[in-house]
């Protein structure tokens, strides 16, 4: 559901591509184990006040709002998998979709928003981060990552706010 037409904010969404391979723990998989975390109640009673804060800050354009819940909510989302029940595979203490990378562009995420580059991470079910920034910040971002990435490796997509889809008739 769109609650703000595209034009309301010029925001971007950077995706860093860390990895490419296949999940040992395919994300169908660890939603389905998502039940056996200690933690999976207290993060579905969040949910409500988390939508609601990242809603309020897209409407009220209040960046720091709106980045601030959507980086906790990823937090929270892997906090779930990596204290899940894996019961078929006794090795696994649970489900861990961060790599090293993943962890060089969190830090670095914060430590650029300690700088005065106001971007925010979320990550879905995998290694690969996505930034949320400002349009007019995203020269700098570019640059920042260009510094971060080097000759470690990952490449980037950046997306910004488009109509959404739509029917295309075809003969």
């Amino acid at each position: 559901m769109q609650i703000a037409p595209p034009e309301h904010w010029d925001l971007r969404i950077t995706t860093v591509i860390l990895d490419t391979e296949p999940k040992e723990i395919g994300s169908s998989e660890g939603h389905r184990l998502a039940h056996t975390s200690p933690f999976y109640a207290a993060r579905q009673a969040e949910l409500p006040r988390t939508l609601e804060a990242v809603r309020r800050g897209l409407l009220a354009r209040d960046f720091r709002t709106m980045g601030m819940a959507a980086e906790r909510e990823a937090v929270s989302l892997h906090v779930i998998g990596m204290t899940s029940v894996v019961s078929d595979r006794a090795w696994l203490s649970g489900v861990y979709y961060w790599g090293p990378g993943t962890m060089r562009v969190i830090q670095a995420c914060q430590a650029w928003r300690r700088d005065g580059l106001e971007v925010y991470f979320t990550i879905d079910a995998g290694a690969n981060v996505h930034l949320l920034c400002e349009g007019a910040n995203q020269p700098q971002l570019e640059d920042a990552l260009g510094r971060l990435l080097g000759a470690r490796g990952g490449r980037t997509i950046v997306s910004a706010p488009a109509r959404g889809a739509w029917v295309v008739e075809t003969d």
